[in-house]
């Protein structure tokens, strides 16, 4: 007995000592993730630069990537039209370089009845895809399918027998492929084979690697995938292997590996993933996630929890070597597939999310390098892609495009001065410089956009039509956009150009780019206050201002109808954003006091005008001796609440917080100046709580709501 104790601590101690050593060489290679990616994501690249006459040119060079070689994609679907591009058009398009379509090509949605085919949805989405120049995934040719779910598997399919099936399965892929020949190349060939039986069941598992080898019979040159889920959010991989394997033995031409990626709202344990990546790696085939999202809004996670999961699994993903693409599924809360996934909200307003993933592969994942020094043979380390490389000759820029792909690492690139084009312009900064304005700051002179002015968009709550546009008078290199309508201090806004006839003064086109975050700098009026002793009402704004006495005239204030005189007009000593106005004559309790504004040269520090308040309503709180109210009223629903509390107004907000009835704190949660806010109720248990706002000045602001 003695010696079988010391056999069973003998082999307990190893055990232990084998997981310690391997959850250490996990945590080191999590550790190492940005050395793997310089490793196999970049590759050198030479550069020799030639004059007109053949001779070493030795002057200032700039390298910007301008597109991954890498796949980052996202779900589309068939836009209104080709010509039109809404906000989510505009949005996916400067954060992604690839797409997939969501049911237009599914089976369901190319032929739902036998014979009738309606192939629209998939070819807008196609023609849209071609415009701005994306690869699109076709999903999927055949899915597993569940008997009486006619998503899967249309039900005029289900309903034949073995042999028709078979037949229909292999005409479907045979007709849709070679219809897409050319323009289609990657598909999911077979989706969620270890998940869905009912085409195995009534075939068997031949209609698997027959549907692969029909796809490549059709398209010989297409990326062929088996897609399926849970491969690494629960490790369900191991029979997904045994059917891969087994297509490959039967002669199959699978190029790759589709893990969907659909994650539970948190990931507790990365050491698996990392393991289960390396099993899916061992048949030595290149995988996709391919549907990623996460459960955010079921498990309660925080916006601030996503963007640090959804970095996480971007930097593992990226920096494993057999992974060549990442598809996202769902951006907008809440056209997502899982609850909370998107990476905007509701309101077209990032969450920290879309923050963290546009830096990701637009800053760290990107090479951007300025060379004052260029000797006649330029190295260059940099991520795997599509390159603008500007050269310059005496006084003149010339713009080069250069393909850098992982076939192309070591490659010299001779830059003859004859095939350089005139440098493209690029967009500087955007900014909302008036209600109906903005202006868009250029590295060059721009041409008359006066025939463009549809081809931009501004987006704010809505997307706002652009009356005209035009250059601005001073400078050139500025085209101000002109509104219909009027833009908000609270809101966010995006501007756009998905055109392709924009030229600057040299005649150089003007690239698309994708909803580029506009700054807002218009001035909002967020509280107001009559301080005790009722001669003197503070204001406040949203930006801070200049010296407003010159000012005076502009300014009204009328006391139960009747024009109040005011002394003198000057900033709070302490902050710039508080406008104090002094009263020749004090207000009382139960006065009726409005204020406005009405234009004059007053500015926010900044640069921007004040435009006209109009007449706004001052709470008069002296018997209560609150000095600090919204304007705006804040507003809370539904109440009673079961899933998602929704609060409007918020802008000026700077901390909430949710107690019980009795004064328990339940949570503390800090705003950033957003005007809308949502929170996830649906962990509270019934009952009634408490929800106290507190702004910027320190006032606060207490309701109640129902949790139902």
């Amino acid at each position: 007995m003695r010696y079988l104790t010391i056999f069973l601590t003998f082999h307990i101690a190893v055990a232990f000592f084998q997981s310690e050593k391997a959850n250490a060489a996990t945590k080191n290679w999590f550790d190492s993730t940005n050395i793997r990616i310089d490793s196999i994501r970049k590759g050198n690249f030479i550069i020799k630069v030639r004059d007109k006459d053949g001779n070493s040119v030795k002057d200032s060079l700039t390298i910007k990537l301008v597109n991954h070689e890498f796949t980052w994609g996202i779900t589309v679907g068939p836009p209104i039209s080709t010509e039109v591009f809404d906000w989510t058009n505009a949005s996916t398009y400067r954060f992604f370089n690839s797409g997939v379509n969501g049911n237009e090509f599914k089976w369901s949605g190319v032929e739902s009845q036998a014979g009738v085919f309606t192939y629209a949805g998939f070819d807008t989405t196609l023609a849209y895809t071609e415009k701005i120049g994306w690869p699109l995934k076709g999903h999927c040719l055949l899915w597993g399918g569940t008997a009486l779910n006619y998503h899967e598997v249309p039900q005029w399919v289900q309903a034949l027998n073995k042999n028709a099936m078979n037949d229909s399965c292999k005409a479907r892929i045979l007709r849709d492929v070679a219809r897409y020949k050319g323009r289609v190349h990657e598909y999911d060939v077979y989706n969620e084979p270890t998940h869905t039986h009912f085409l195995t069941d009534s075939i068997g598992d031949s209609i698997i690697w027959n549907s692969f080898k029909w796809a490549h019979e059709a398209d010989s040159t297409s990326q062929l995938y088996l897609n399926d889920y849970n491969l690494v959010e629960w490790g369900e991989y191991a029979n997904y292997l045994k059917i891969l394997r087994s297509c490959l033995a039967h002669g199959a031409p699978i190029d790759g590996i589709g893990i969907q990626g659909h994650f539970p709202g948190r990931i507790g344990n990365f050491n698996s993933f990392k393991m289960y990546l390396d099993s899916l790696a061992k048949p030595g085939l290149q995988m996709r996630f391919t549907e990623f999202d996460m459960d955010v809004t079921k498990d309660g996670v925080s916006q601030k929890d996503q963007a640090m999961y959804y970095s996480k699994v971007l930097r593992y993903s990226f920096s494993y070597p057999s992974i060549t693409g990442f598809y996202f599924w769902g951006f907008q809360d809440p056209y997502v597939y899982r609850a909370g996934s998107g990476m905007y909200n509701a309101n077209k307003t990032p969450k920290p999310a879309a923050d963290t993933v546009y830096n990701l592969l637009h800053k760290e994942w990107s090479t951007n390098i300025i060379d004052k020094s260029n000797d006649s043979s330029y190295v260059f380390r940099g991520f795997f892609g599509k390159y603008y490389v500007n050269a310059k000759f005496g006084s003149t820029w010339k713009q080069f495009s250069i393909d850098c792909n992982k076939s192309d690492a070591g490659k010299t690139y001779v830059l003859k001065e004859a095939d350089g084009a005139l440098p493209k312009p690029v967009l500087k900064k955007a900014r909302v410089i008036a209600a109906k304005k903005v202006e868009l700051t250029f590295d060059k002179k721009m041409g008359d956009p006066q025939f463009e002015k549809n081809n931009f968009s501004v987006y704010g709550p809505v997307i706002d039509s652009i009356v005209s546009a035009s250059l601005k008078e001073t400078d050139s290199s500025v085209i101000i956009l002109n509104l219909k309508s009027n833009l908000a201090s609270d809101n966010f806004v995006v501007v756009s150009y998905m055109g392709e006839s924009q030229r600057s003064s040299d005649s150089a086109l003007l690239d698309r780019f994708g909803a580029e975050p506009a700054e807002n700098l218009l001035i909002g009026i967020t509280n107001a206050a009559i301080l005790p002793g009722g001669n003197t009402i503070q204001i406040y704004f949203t930006k801070n201002m200049t010296d407003p006495s010159g000012q005076l005239a502009n300014f009204t204030i009328k006391v139960n109808g009747g024009n109040r005189i005011i002394n003198s007009v000057s900033l709070k000593t302490d902050s710039a954003s508080i406008l104090i106005l002094n009263l020749a004559s004090p207000i009382k309790y139960n006065d009726l006091v409005v204020f406005s504004y009405t234009p004059g040269t007053w500015e926010s520090t900044e640069g921007a005008q004040l435009d006209a308040t109009g007449n706004l309503n001052l709470p008069n709180n002296l018997l209560s001796g609150i000095v600090n109210s919204n304007i705006n009223k804040i507003e809370l629903y539904p109440n009673p609440v079961e899933n998602i509390l929704n609060l409007t107004n918020t802008g000026n907000t700077q901390s909430i917080m949710i107690t019980t009835i009795t004064g328990q704190e339940i949570e503390k949660i800090t705003l950033r100046n957003a005007a809308f806010f949502d929170y996830n109720a649906s962990r509270l248990a019934k009952g009634v709580y408490f929800i106290k706002l507190v702004d910027r000045s320190g006032s606060s602001n207490v309701m109640k709501f129902i949790k139902k």
